[in-house]
């Protein structure tokens, strides 16, 4: 996914199909130079996927205070 606007209206999409959040909680982070690696813990019901349960890894790299890359692991 490439871009400002795909990515703000996929994550309003994923939000619209939560029906319910049992945690959300961030578990630490690490910076390494421009990158920085953020720990979530999350647990929630999607309409289409069920039961999200897990451990998710947001890596994120950095150019001048922006985001220009990003990945998420779950």
């Amino acid at each position: 996914m490439t871009g400002k606007a795909v990515k703000y209206q996929r994550g309003l999409d994923l939000l619209a199909n939560i029906t319910a959040v049992r945690e959300l909680s961030n578990k630490g982070f690490i910076v390494a130079g421009d990158r920085t690696f953020t720990t979530w813990q999350v647990d929630f019901d999607h309409v289409n996927w069920g039961t999200v349960k897990g451990t998710e890894v947001a890596i994120q790299d950095w150019q001048d205070g922006k985001i220009i890359r990003e990945r998420i692991v779950l």
